[in-house]
């Protein structure tokens, strides 16, 4: 009995669980902040695309698209958003452009269905060249999942007992963004689940990082981080969780026959797998452009993914651009690098 209070009391004081990981649900962190919720009907999730995309970029959007409703079964799907029949649908516009007429330096968006959109619309920025997330499908996945309402699990608020992180290796002129802070607990649902170092939440270990360096390796030198274009059984389950049309389906390990490219070995100074990190200039760029904007927080999304390549869908397959050629309704709610995921995500 005085174990099990001292459980009770130690859960309590800490909000981390303390049972046995054979028991922790494999699902990845959920999203808690009240502004986002979960969008009303899964199998059709309406999205706008910009006009300024060419044939091979709207191309990657639909086939990362594509992958999601793959590893979810169908459960979760992507519609192109009618102009005529959907003007009052909350749904998401994808451009690689602000509202501003800027054209973006890194990719964003809100972790869930903006509550406020009222059927306005919400950005979601995703732009390619050396600040973009469009060079990697794993990348383009990690951004339209965050629009889902999955949290990143390398800023869990117990992240620190599984990964460990090199705060010094930081790009300096990046230092003051404070780029490895935690979320405040109330901010994602994240207790009594196992840490999945495979979610595809996890950006690239050298993404922000020094040359020749890394932020964060897994703490047990046996385990590495996610590196397929594949949602893995957490963040499946996380979905699942979210969206009761998917409770049936059956999550599969992507990585069950995979293998994985190891930063647990890497050393904090030696050369990181994967692409090299995005300019500084090009990240501040992005963040001083948009200092100062009000609004609900984005999530930014994290690039350069170790191992991932982007390949475009069969010719067979109806693209992005052809079915979602009305696109020219206005006006979507942008707020730019207010409250970043990965930068500047105020506590609550």
């Amino acid at each position: 009995m005085e174990a099990v209070k001292l459980i009770v009391a130690f859960v309590c004081l800490t909000g981390v669980s303390a049972l046995p990981s054979a028991r922790l649900e494999k699902r990845a962190a959920l999203n808690r902040d009240t502004r986002y919720d979960v969008w009303a009907n899964p199998q059709r999730i309406l999205f706008r695309l910009d006009t300024n995309y060419n044939g091979t970029e709207a191309a990657d959007i639909d086939d990362a698209m594509n992958q999601i409703s793959s590893d979810m079964s169908s459960c979760i799907r992507f519609s192109p958003f009618n102009v005529v029949t959907d003007s009052r649908e909350d749904h998401i516009f994808i451009s690689p452009v602000l509202n501003s007429g800027v054209l973006a330096t890194s990719c964003s968006t809100f972790p869930g269905r903006l509550v406020r959109q009222n059927g306005q619309g919400q950005k979601m920025i995703m732009t390619a060249g050396p600040g973009g997330c469009m060079s990697a499908k794993r990348d383009i996945m990690a951004v339209l999942v965050s629009a889902l309402g999955l949290r990143n699990e390398h800023k869990r608020p117990d992240r620190d007992d599984f990964l460990q992180t090199f705060p010094s290796n930081i790009l300096p002129d990046l230092q003051s963004l404070n780029l490895l802070r935690i979320y405040n607990a109330s901010q994602i649902e994240f207790r009594s689940t196992a840490f999945d170092l495979l979610s595809i939440t996890i950006p690239s270990a050298s993404r922000f990082a020094r040359a020749n360096t890394v932020l964060y390796t897994p703490r047990d030198a046996t385990r590495t981080l996610g590196n397929l274009a594949r949602l893995s059984v957490g963040d499946c389950n996380a979905l699942r969780r979210m969206y009761p049309t998917c409770s049936s389906i059956t999550c599969r390990n992507p990585y069950a026959n995979a293998t994985l490219a190891s930063v647990a070995s890497t050393s904090t100074n030696a050369p990181a797998s994967g692409n090299a990190p995005t300019s500084t200039s090009a990240i501040l760029e992005a963040v001083q452009s948009a200092a100062g904007a009000s609004g609900s927080g984005l999530v930014i999304a994290n690039t350069n993914t170790v191992g991932a390549t982007t390949t475009s869908t069969s010719t067979a397959r109806t693209t992005v651009a052809a079915r979602a050629a009305t696109t020219t309704q206005s006006g979507p709610v942008e707020s730019p690098f207010d409250g970043l995921e990965f930068a500047l995500r105020p506590q609550a």
